[in-house]
């Protein structure tokens, strides 16, 4: 009895380790801010990736301040805000006291006109 008490236990277990696979797996998360121009269309990204990692202490109430790009002017066309699977835990782990978050940013190209290359 004690035989065929294991396998039916193992199987019951299955679908239990099968969901906690897929919420670890689902723990990472990535935001995506595309800005449109006056055409309504979205801006193209002229330079490459920015990238810089925020951490909040605290539940909120000790933060890093907030990044503010040197685009020459011409703002940003993409940022990304996303965590990984190691972010995930440590907030977990210290129920939120301490959240890091990756910041990405492109800075959007040239106004059209404001170098004479669309003559």
């Amino acid at each position: 009895m004690s035989r065929r008490s294991t396998p039916t236990h193992l199987r019951s277990t299955l679908p239990l380790l099968a969901g906690a696979c897929l919420l670890l797996a689902s723990a990472c998360y990535q935001y995506r801010l595309t800005p449109v121009g006056p055409d309504r269309q979205p801006l193209r990204a002229a330079t490459e990736p920015q990238e810089v990692t925020l951490w909040s202490f605290g539940w909120g109430l000790a933060a890093q301040p907030l990044v503010q790009p040197d685009c020459q002017g011409n703002g940003t066309a993409e940022v990304t805000a996303s965590t990984n699977l190691g972010y995930t835990l440590l907030t977990v782990v210290t129920l939120g006291i301490v959240v890091p978050v990756q910041l990405e940013w492109r800075c959007a190209k040239d106004a059209a006109g404001g170098g004479g290359d669309d003559f």
